[in-house]
């Protein structure tokens, strides 16, 4: 039985094959910023409250940004006898700890656990087997550590149920496809906004008229990602104003497993896939929440042995479809950061903390995991599972790992390869599957 696609669900009758059932599409992009902002202002609260609701502690990240500042203060709303949880950032030049204590002086009726930057769990200081077969490798296998520190210390306060912030990046910022989007949907009246981030991000004007009129179809970008797997960068003069990040193969895979990537790519291209949204940045904003529920799903079980269920409220179907909902252009407000979620909050949270104008950064505490443990993962390269298979050239990562990282970019391959090899070590371990008979 193969995964039905978003929005669809399998219907198993008594009788005859399984089906496929539609459910969900999301809504068209046409309700002005105030109306959309009332409508997800009312279906945070209710997915906070459902949550919050009934007796017990409720705990939530504040880490200073404005997605767990605002969960934390709709939960307050809500009555919850809250627990605020925040790690402070390695970086001194990170804002996010001046932010956090703000929005707690303001939370004057919750309990507020910090912890030092020192105690946090380090990325990549994890065991190199999950536990978990599950769906395949962890998406965010390298904060596994910091969630299970989490679940345990808000399990000794009392909490048995944890708010994240996960899907606010995704549902009220920006990528560079939208700019894509507001010129095709509005070309005279976006110029202003394309101006600003052209000269923002020194963009030429030939690589930006190039990307704006680009009209790749989905099926078609799909194939022509196969080839350029194995380019360290974009190629000049194009922009990532695409349908998906172009994805990239490390250094270290071997050539065989590039060509099993390039293969499959084309074939999937060959099927005529179709996005989830007609529109380019929809698609990718749909494509995110997917993998992001998928975290959160996987994630969650390594919470559960400690009595704490780890819950989203932005992942929640009327949220979505209430961000979803919002004119292309009034996501992009110069001068505004997240202005449908400020929109939302505005007289719950106060404006001090809405009108905050950046956002944290948080390489810091990556490139700390990596270094810290950089010998025991040149040492696991003598034993790599995934060697075993042919996937990697384990001399080649034991190379990589011993030169320095230029920025941050380059830290998702070593998470990734990580999370293969541990899933990979979970599937070695676990029992064989028995092939009929038996007890059920």
């Amino acid at each position: 039985m193969s995964v039905p696609p978003v929005g669809h669900w399998t219907l198993l009758g008594p009788t005859g094959p399984a089906r496929t059932v539609h459910w969900w599409s999301p809504p068209a992009p046409e309700v002005p910023l105030p109306e959309a902002a009332g409508t997800l202002r009312a279906a945070l609260h209710d997915a906070v409250g459902v949550r919050t609701a009934g007796p017990g502690t409720v705990s939530a990240d504040l880490s200073g940004g404005m997605d767990s500042t605002t969960l934390c203060f709709v939960a307050a709303a809500e009555g919850a006898d809250l627990l605020t949880y925040h790690v402070e950032p390695l970086d001194r030049a990170n804002e996010d700890a001046r932010w956090a204590r703000l929005a707690a002086e303001r939370l004057t009726d919750a309990r507020h656990l910090t912890v030092p930057s020192q105690g946090a769990s380090s990325w990549f200081d994890l065991p190199v087997s999950d536990g978990h077969l599950g769906e395949g490798p962890l998406p965010w296998h390298g904060g596994r550590t910091h969630l299970e520190g989490l679940a345990h210390t808000v399990a000794e306060h009392g909490s048995r149920t944890h708010l994240t912030g996960l899907g606010g990046d995704e549902l009220f910022g920006i990528m560079p496809s939208i700019l894509w989007s507001l010129a095709h949907r509005h070309p005279l009246r976006s110029l202003p906004v394309l101006r600003r981030y052209q000269l923002l991000n020194r963009w030429g004007l030939f690589a930006m008229a190039r990307g704006l009129t680009d009209r790749t179809g989905f099926a078609q970008a799909v194939g022509g990602a196969a080839d350029t797997l194995t380019c360290s960068r974009p190629p000049a003069g194009r922009l990532a104003l695409g349908w998906s990040i172009d994805p990239r193969m490390p250094p270290w895979a071997t050539p065989d497993t590039v060509d099993t990537v390039r293969r499959l790519l084309r074939e999937t291209a060959e099927t005529a896939p179709v996005p989830l949204d007609p529109d380019r940045f929809r698609h990718r904003v749909l494509e995110s929440l997917v993998l992001e529920g998928s975290t959160v799903r996987q994630l969650g079980r390594y919470t559960e042995p400690y009595g704490v269920t780890w819950e989203a409220p932005f992942l929640d179907d009327r949220v979505v479809e209430a961000a979803l909902s919002v004119r292309v252009e009034d996501r992009a407000v110069p001068g505004r950061f997240k202005p449908l979620l400020t929109a939302a909050m505005r007289g719950l949270v106060p404006d001090a903390l809405l009108d905050r104008p950046d956002k944290g950064e948080f390489s810091a505490e990556m490139f700390r995991g990596l270094n810290d443990n950089k010998r025991r993962l040149r040492e696991l390269c003598a034993d790599l599972r995934a060697a075993d298979r042919g996937l990697v050239d384990a001399g080649a990562l034991r190379e990589a790992l011993t030169r320095p990282v230029p920025d941050a970019r380059h830290l998702g391959p070593f998470q990734n390869t990580l999370a293969c090899e541990s899933w990979l070590r979970t599937l070695a371990s676990a029992p064989a599957a028995h092939s009929g008979g038996g007890s059920r």
